[in-house]
């Protein structure tokens, strides 16, 4: 390789960001500009390198100076504009994804990214606008390298997920069957695909996807808190139990894991140990007002109505209309067993 030859650094560049090598791919791209200050494909790739590095502001500069560059590169808007979008930043990252598809309206990662921009403010039907006019203009199997969009199994996922949140199920599910067929080992999709199996009701095909999901990224706690949900919801308890205290050895940080786990327990007549999961996500989130009403449905199940009203209470004080329910019920019914009311409305 030539030493002094700039193209010969930027292809070479180029080469480790298909193998991924980001780090060899930043330093042949430096080199680059280095000997050709010009090159705005050198400052083009090495800021979407940057931005897969996570150094965004490195990334801006470079973005900033390919503009410089050349004013009608939609490329370059539509790379900053995703790295914009990574800082939280979305005003700025939208005007550059419109800018993009001014200059070049068939570019897709533009769609793409102001899709994903959609989804971070709540627009989920433009994202859906945008992402069904990314999947018309991207070729199947075409592979991203030097752009920050995702690869179109993604693409096919991430409107599933927007389907999902629009409870469009049925388009959800054809969303994470296409994402399954071009990228079958992507755990995420068979996750998600149960997940929306399990809102249409079909139990036993969202069984299978978290089986799948859990094959495929065993580390993953969300998938066995998705699962443990539905195990609770047949009354296979004890599986629940499992999955649940597995999510938590995974992600000790998913609160609502400990509330059902601390639910599971209630049920499994495990008084103090629900108490102390219910415990432990209040210390999480204090402001989660279910966490209150279940520790009053609680203490309802031991015969301690003193004891749960001032739960029911507060989570009624924070909107709650279960626990404001509850109150008024405990109060109505305090010095009296008042169970019955309670073991209804709850589902004991």
């Amino acid at each position: 390789m030539d030493p002094n030859s700039g193209l010969a650094y930027y292809n070479r560049g180029c080469s480790y960001t298909m193998m991924g090598k980001d780090a060899e791919a930043l330093a042949d791209y430096s080199r680059a500009i280095q000997l050709e200050p010009a090159d705005r494909k050198a400052y083009c790739n090495r800021a979407v390198t940057y931005a897969r590095m996570a150094m965004y502001e490195e990334s801006l500069v470079d973005s900033n100076r390919a503009i410089e560059l050349d004013p009608t590169d939609a490329s370059a808007y539509c790379n900053r504009g995703a790295t914009y979008e990574a800082l939280g930043k979305y005003a700025e990252a939208l005007a550059d994804c419109e800018r993009a598809i001014e200059i070049d309206f068939m570019l897709s990662d533009a769609y793409l990214n102001r899709a994903e921009i959609y989804v971070k403010v709540g627009s989920l039907e433009e994202a859906v606008r945008d992402y069904d006019r990314a999947i018309e203009l991207r070729p199947e199997h075409e592979l991203r390298y030097y752009s920050l969009a995702p690869n179109i199994a993604d693409v096919y996922y991430r409107r599933g997920v927007t389907y999902y949140s629009l409870k469009r199920y049925q388009g959800a599910l054809t969303d994470f069957a296409q994402a399954i067929e071009l990228s079958p080992n992507d755990s995420k999709s068979y996750n998600y695909r149960g997940m929306t199996y399990a809102k249409l009701g079909d139990r036993e095909k969202a069984l299978a996807d978290y089986d799948r999901s859990i094959e495929l990224d065993p580390l993953h706690g969300l998938v066995y808190y998705n699962r443990a949900n539905l195990y609770f919801a047949v009354n296979k308890y004890a599986m629940a139990l499992a999955d649940y205290s597995r999510a938590i050895d995974l992600d000790p940080n998913l609160m609502i894991a400990y509330t059902n786990r601390g639910n599971t327990y209630g049920v499994l007549g495990k008084l103090e140990n629900a108490l102390a999961d219910y415990t432990h996500a209040l210390q999480m989130d204090p402001h989660y007002a279910l966490t209150y009403v279940n520790i009053g449905v609680l203490y309802c199940d031991a015969g301690q109505l003193e004891r749960a009203l001032p739960y029911f209470e507060k989570a009624a004080a924070m909107g709650n209309a279960t626990g404001a329910q509850a109150a008024a019920e405990v109060r109505r019914r305090l010095g009296s067993a008042g169970k019955g009311f309670l073991g209804r409305l709850f589902g004991r």
